[in-house]
């Protein structure tokens, strides 16, 4: 997952390519995004979404537990994710097509 508006490498790009941004955009472009993966279970009497991270951009979060609540709109078209931490609630909204 990750935020529009990133700042773009160098048109040369290539393995290399952060090396071409200065280090307060390297910083806006790790801030924005997002990766993690692993198994997970669903618990849809209490809506949350359980998921044992294996691995992640966050080093952190490898190798732990991750937990969200979960909506759904009335239509199911719309799958909201939250994740609430102390500094407010981060909202991931998918849209079926």
């Amino acid at each position: 997952m990750m935020r529009d508006g990133r700042p773009l490498e160098s048109p040369i790009g290539g393995p290399s390519w952060a090396a071409s941004l200065t280090a307060d955009e390297r910083s806006q472009v790790l801030d924005g995004y997002v990766a993690y993966w692993g198994r997970y279970t669903i618990d849809h009497s209490a809506k949350t979404l359980h998921i044992d991270a294996e691995g992640s951009i966050r080093p952190g979060w490898a190798g732990g537990k991750q937990q969200r609540t979960f909506e759904f709109s009335d239509d199911a078209r719309v799958l909201t994710l939250l994740y609430i931490v102390p500094e407010g609630t981060h909202r991931l909204v998918w849209t079926r097509v």
